[in-house]
């Protein structure tokens, strides 16, 4: 028994020298923003707070490393000193997280269908949308904090460090949503593990449960998109799918969760497209709960079958920065009309 309760101890402390590595070596990367659901402006503003809290969770796993191993060297009674020390103030951090947090959902556990056929075994696409399951996420209302957020969804195909058009248009739509004291985040897709899947946690690793937090946290969501063969990217396909487990969650007054928020697109490519991929995940989103503002896409497309990139122009195509400036303005505007006045009760 001694034995067991020695490696679950040793598990526990393990964890926490990996918080520890979270909250005061990485506390500011995309990552780790992911895992904790937070913005860059956030990570920013808390990173010494982190840091000090880090440390926290870097005692405890000591403490706790230095009664198993004093109870190796046959030190019972400072061994179980240490352990009880360690992890029972792990557990009653975590009982005080818990009792402070009473409306934090439990981890979901990873989806027991088919990978293969991810609508195996699940409620169809259309009687979600006719259906939605109610749950118990928190009531959509107004928040004390009145500033607008927004956050980009970067769908390039290709990882950091990598330079993507996709990724600067995303930007200069925050640049512009700036001027509307919109506040916001950039995630560039391909730099995080998202399963495929239509739910809101794949298990298994899934880095997408992360990403949905703040999608959820902002007011504004912008899709940015590369053209591929006349089609939005397949990591912005991959987006959509996902996405679509918001059909069925919803707040206590039937309402999906992305309902009063706005969606905005932004388009780049070497060919034509721009009209069919807008269209397309206009579609998607509004289908799943979002408000799409008037001229809600800006995009730029060069000449076919040439190599320039939308990142070779400078400066700017005049007419994509202005779509961009229409694109943010109607988007912050309409968000704050959403804001003040959410939709009714389904």
């Amino acid at each position: 028994m001694t034995a067991v309760a020695l490696v679950f101890a040793g598990l526990a402390a393990l964890l926490h020298v990996y918080i520890w590595v979270m909250e005061s070596l990485t506390w500011t990367s995309a990552r780790t923003r992911a895992t904790f659901g937070t913005t860059e402006a956030e990570a920013e503003a808390t990173k010494e707070l982190a840091f000090n809290q880090g440390f926290y969770n870097l005692f405890l796993a000591v403490v706790t490393a230095g009664g198993i191993v004093a109870y190796a060297v046959d030190e019972d009674t400072v061994g179980a000193t240490l352990v009880f020390t360690g992890a029972g103030s792990m557990v009653a951090a975590g009982l005080v997280l818990l009792l402070s947090s009473p409306t934090r959902p439990a981890p979901r556990s990873p989806s027991s269908r088919s990978r293969s056929s991810p609508w195996c075994c699940s409620p169809s696409h259309s009687d979600r949308l006719a259906h939605p399951r109610p749950g118990t996420s928190r009531p959509m209302e107004n928040r004390a904090d009145d500033q607008l957020r927004a956050l980009v969804l970067c769908c390039t195909l290709k990882p950091s460090p990598a330079t993507s058009s996709s990724e600067l248009l995303g930007r200069r739509v925050l640049e512009a949503l700036g001027g509307h004291d919109v506040t916001g985040d950039l995630v560039r897709i391909a730099d995080h593990h998202v399963a495929f899947g239509v739910s809101t946690d794949e298990g298994d690793g899934d880095e997408w449960p992360g990403i949905r937090r703040q999608v959820l946290a902002a007011d504004i969501l912008v899709i940015a998109t590369p053209i591929w063969m006349g089609q939005p990217s397949a990591v912005c396909k991959l987006v959509l799918e996902r996405l679509d487990a918001e059909l069925s969650e919803t707040d206590d007054e039937g309402r999906m969760l992305t309902y009063g928020k706005v969606a905005g697109v932004a388009v780049v490519g070497n060919e034509d497209g721009a009209h069919h991929v807008s269209a397309e995940v206009y579609q998607a989103l509004s289908d799943v709960g979002f408000t799409v503002p008037a001229n809600g896409v800006t995009y730029w497309v060069g000449e076919a079958m040439q190599g320039t990139d939308y990142q070779d122009l400078d400066p700017e195509p005049e007419k994509t920065a202005s779509t961009t400036t229409t694109l943010a303005a109607n988007a912050a505007h309409l968000a704050a009309l959403l804001k003040a006045a959410p939709y009714p009760p389904s």
